[in-house]
């Protein structure tokens, strides 16, 4: 046993290995001898929990699948590391990291504040959403609020778009028949 010069050297063992000697010292150094691994540290896994697995079938022709037999899933694969969240590794950033990513690549491929449709966007500071078109050469806005919720007026907007468009009182959106009958009865007063 020695010790000095701020480590300690704990043991120091003789193997044979193909007919050399190699020496390997166990111990608190700061420094790894040739031949010898590194000590490698693990993660910690916890113990599963202490209740009876569910049993189901997931494979064949008569799948049984119950009640929270995918949460128990979820929740082992976790615990074993094996699954570490859709969103990895991002998901063990810090909290000024996420402050400045709007979205989750995985569950929100668009931020929750836009919408895929033309013409529909969020106003925040007036809490609105705002579907903006044009008809007859003029831009016409109509506001739906998010005060008594956030993705109902969304839908809202949404559909308001889809029913202008199947209208056809979108000048961009018209089909060529429609553009024409528009043109006719221009003329026509």
């Amino acid at each position: 046993l020695l010790s000095g010069g701020g480590f300690r050297l704990l043991a120091r063992t003789t193997e044979a290995a193909s007919g050399a000697a190699q020496q390997r010292w166990v111990g608190s150094a700061k420094w790894k001898a040739p031949g010898v691994p590194y000590k490698v540290y693990h993660p910690s896994i916890q113990e599963p929990e202490q209740k009876l697995p569910i049993k189901g079938i997931v494979d064949g022709p008569a799948k049984y699948i119950p009640p929270n037999f995918r949460h128990q899933q979820y929740v082992e694969a976790l615990r074993s590391g094996e699954y570490l969240g859709e969103d990895y590794p991002y998901n063990f950033l810090g909290r000024t990291m996420w402050s400045t990513r709007r979205y989750n690549a995985i569950y929100h491929p668009i931020p929750v504040d836009a919408s895929s449709s033309t013409g529909i966007l969020f106003h925040a500071r007036l809490n609105v959403w705002s579907v903006e078109w044009y008809e007859q050469g003029k831009q016409r806005i109509r506001w739906f609020r998010a005060q008594y919720g956030f993705e109902r007026a969304k839908r809202n907007a949404e559909d308001f778009r889809r029913s202008l468009v199947q209208a056809g009182r979108v000048d961009n959106r018209r089909t060529e028949r429609e553009a024409r009958q528009h043109q006719i009865q221009a003329y026509a007063a």
